[in-house]
């Protein structure tokens, strides 16, 4: 399946330049490996950051479970939360494949992410 990098990130810049939010908080799997890294996401990563920054004064990554060894291509003012989430304001944030800290299970709101989407092509045969 081809990287789809670009579309996200098109799609949230605009999301970042219609609404100026003072922080981003990605819900995990900014990878699609899980234990490595593949030549694309060395080049895709860290250049998706980099057109963020402008648009956004914090951003944070909740590690999902796809995102082993993903440090190494963020830009080093791009920070790693837990897997087991944070809590904002009164909202706790998580990944979703590890069971939310303590902290979280006393919020009134929990956000997760951990969508696996999936493209799928479709061939219709017809009976003749």
């Amino acid at each position: 399946m081809p990287s789809q990098t670009a579309k996200i990130l098109t799609k949230l810049k605009t999301i970042l330049k219609e609404h100026k939010p003072d922080a981003l908080a990605i819900l995990g799997d900014v990878k699609y490996t899980v234990t490595s890294s593949e030549l694309a996401e060395w080049q895709d990563i860290p250049v998706f950051f980099k057109k963020l920054q402008p648009l956004v004064k914090k951003i944070s990554v909740v590690r999902g479970n796809h995102d082993a060894n993903l440090e190494p291509l963020l830009p080093e003012n791009v920070e790693m939360l837990p897997a087991t989430g944070v809590v904002i304001g009164d909202v706790g944030i998580f990944h979703g494949h590890k069971w939310p800290s303590p902290a979280l299970l006393g919020c009134k709101t929990l956000v997760m992410g951990h969508m696996h989407p999936v493209v799928v092509s479709v061939t219709r045969w017809v009976a003749g």
